[in-house]
């Protein structure tokens, strides 16, 4: 189980976390929404170690998280995507996938200078498993050789979550993926959520888009100024008060 225990975060005078409490269960697509401001990825980069809490604690099956650095995390099952996409834009999208590998691998560096034959198969073990990612996540075949810098933004989304994915993550937290896409990149964007969910991955969706989030969830939290508002499953959190008003209230202040 993954724990997120009376966190508290504030940036100068700025609340942007209060006191929240989740427990979220393996196995399940759990998914934190909330209008903007709500503290969702300042949330996140607490829960994936990217920033320090002011107060409280993340537990990962009773362990702390708290200052682990991230090939530790990495090593416990966690991995993460992020709202502004990062990789190696001057990189073929298939070696950008195969280097989410490197936890997988087990020659050493001085064999990968040498180009000595663990090092070799090495390589090529990533390339198929890069591969058979970049299939599951339905990025063609066509696009596979172009800089990643260079490929539309629907696939340098999938390309981030591919790549994920290589880490062989028992958790995979996702910040924002529907942000930027179409409709339609939305709708694939869902299916290959679920499809990474029926795998036994336990995932951690953070996400503005309701209507995605209701879809495909098994459980949702609600945040809002910081803290949780709301907790359940897709249809008792699509008739809840407190989130209807914070979303409308969102939308009439935009």
């Amino acid at each position: 189980m993954l724990q997120i225990i009376n966190v508290k975060k504030s940036f100068g005078g700025v609340h942007a976390l209060r006191s929240v409490d989740m427990e979220l269960i393996p196995g399940k697509l759990t998914s934190v929404i909330g209008p903007n401001g709500a503290g969702k990825s300042s949330l996140m980069n607490v829960i994936s170690g990217f920033t320090k809490p002011t107060a409280g604690d993340v537990l990962l099956d009773a362990r702390t998280l708290l200052g682990l650095p991230p090939h530790e995390m990495c090593g416990l099952g966690i991995a993460r995507t992020f709202q502004n996409l990062q990789m190696f834009s001057h990189m073929p999208a298939w070696e950008v996938a195969a280097s989410g590998c490197f936890r997988l691998q087990s020659a050493s560096r001085i064999s990968d200078l040498l180009g000595l034959p663990s090092s070799r198969a090495e390589m090529r073990r990533s390339e198929e498993r890069a591969h058979e990612l970049l299939d599951f996540v339905a990025f063609e075949q066509a696009w596979r050789e172009r800089r990643a810098g260079d490929l539309p933004y629907g696939l340098q989304r999938k390309l981030e979550i591919s790549r994920a994915l290589a880490t062989s993550p028992k958790w995979l937290l996702l910040d924002e993926p529907a942000a930027g896409l179409n409709t339609a990149e939305t709708a694939a964007l869902g299916k290959l959520l679920k499809k990474i969910s029926s795998t036994g991955v336990s995932l951690v969706l953070i996400e503005h888009d309701l209507d995605l989030v209701l879809e495909i969830s098994d459980e949702v939290y609600v945040m809002d100024a910081g803290s949780v508002i709301a907790r359940g499953g897709p249809a008792q959190i699509r008739e809840d008060p407190k989130v209807i008003a914070a979303y409308i209230g969102a939308d009439s202040d935009e």
